[in-house]
């Protein structure tokens, strides 16, 4: 026979702690930090524990979705408070030509737990740094998740080499690098853009399903290919008017935009 577990109750405090975050999930799930928050809270406290064995089936039961989506919004919440408020230092110049200055300042705060996942790849140090990154990148309002991830990458490129010893040779110069491996390098640098994006645009993120209603998913999709195909028609073919021996047509480069080629006859 299984043995009993004893569940210890929830005291009057604890159980209305419990109501009072489910009515913060309940009424504004929409305000993903208030979310994040009282999720975070319940699963630490235990607060489920009268009516569930585990947080995961706690949020499959009563909320409807998975504790890895649980997991998603306690991280968003808690990124979202490190952004909150930033301490910005700025050179000035002061009498004696040096000097700098703080301030505290409170940017956009994110609108979205999605727009949160790529600073969680920093530590909580470059959060509010990133984040304000991103929302200049965004010209002072909210940023999407691709101008988020762009802030996040220049924090996590590796640092540039120390410069080279005066007794450390120099390398030669390189050489001037061709027209033709110019293009070639253009033209892959498109392609493989194009495939990150449709690869990405493919995906069906768990989330927003509801994009699937009525054809909208299928839609979104082929304007991305159509937009990538657009794209495509930039990268460089030889000019059809000279062969590759430069001309006027492609101002004696020997290549042409595919878009524009096309319009001229060998």
């Amino acid at each position: 026979m299984a043995k009993q577990l004893t569940v210890k109750p929830l005291d009057s405090l604890e159980r209305s702690t419990l109501r009072g975050h489910e009515k913060t999930i309940d009424n504004g799930c929409h305000i993903f930090i208030e979310v994040g928050a009282a999720l975070m809270e319940i699963r630490e406290g235990k607060l489920y524990r009268e009516d569930h064995k585990t947080f995961k089936a706690y949020c499959e039961n009563r909320w409807g979705f998975s504790d890895s989506r649980a997991r998603q919004l306690i991280g968003g919440a808690e990124v979202a408070k490190n952004v909150k408020s930033v301490t910005r230092v700025t050179l000035s110049p002061g009498p004696s030509g040096g000097g700098e200055d703080s301030e505290t300042v409170t940017p956009v705060t994110p609108a979205s737990e999605k727009q949160t996942r790529p600073l969680a790849q920093l530590p909580e140090a470059q959060q509010g740094a990133a984040w304000l990154d991103a929302v200049a990148l965004a010209d002072g309002g909210q940023p999407t998740g691709t101008q988020v991830q762009e802030a996040v990458n220049a924090y996590l490129e590796p640092e540039e080499e120390d410069e080279p010893d005066e007794d450390t040779p120099l390398p030669d110069e390189p050489e001037e690098e061709s027209i033709e491996n110019i293009v070639t390098n253009h033209n892959k640098a498109i392609e493989s853009f194009c495939q990150r994006v449709r690869k990405a645009a493919n995906a069906r993120p768990e989330d927003i399903a509801w994009l699937d209603d009525k054809g909208r998913w299928d839609g979104y999709f082929r304007k991305v290919c159509q937009g990538l195909d657009t794209l495509r028609s930039a990268k460089a073919v030889v000019c059809p008017a000279c062969n590759g021996d430069r001309c006027k047509q492609c101002d004696d480069y020997g290549f042409l935009p595919k878009l524009n080629a096309e319009g001229i006859s060998g």
